[in-house]
């Protein structure tokens, strides 16, 4: 059974809410880039006193890119996915040398 075929050949403007939408991705891009910039060195640590505690540690400081791949995902630019993976890396790193095997609770 053969599916009927579509053929689309007047080509029609972006609707407003999608050139919108792109406006919204470049400009979420562009603070990433300036947020890491800011706030992250050029290993991707991040400018912050590294400490392991009972309500604190490198859970809260990832926290900060959390949501830049998924701003990738949605259109954003390839610019953020490197810096995720940078800042990741770094985070990795960072807390790495910071553990300790003494950690106070509460």
């Amino acid at each position: 059974m053969s599916k009927p075929v579509l053929h689309i050949d007047t080509p029609v403007a972006p609707p407003t809410w999608a050139l919108l939408e792109r406006q919204l991705l470049k400009a979420m891009s562009d603070a990433c880039v300036q947020f890491f910039d800011h706030y992250f060195d050029e290993r991707g640590y991040l400018l912050c006193m590294p400490r392991w505690g009972g309500d604190d540690g490198p859970d809260d400081a990832a926290e900060n890119i959390l949501n830049w791949t998924m701003l990738h995902a949605l259109g954003g630019s390839e610019t953020v996915l490197r810096l995720y993976k940078k800042g990741w890396n770094g985070h990795l790193l960072q807390y790495t040398e910071a553990k300790t095997v003494e950690v106070p609770m509460g």
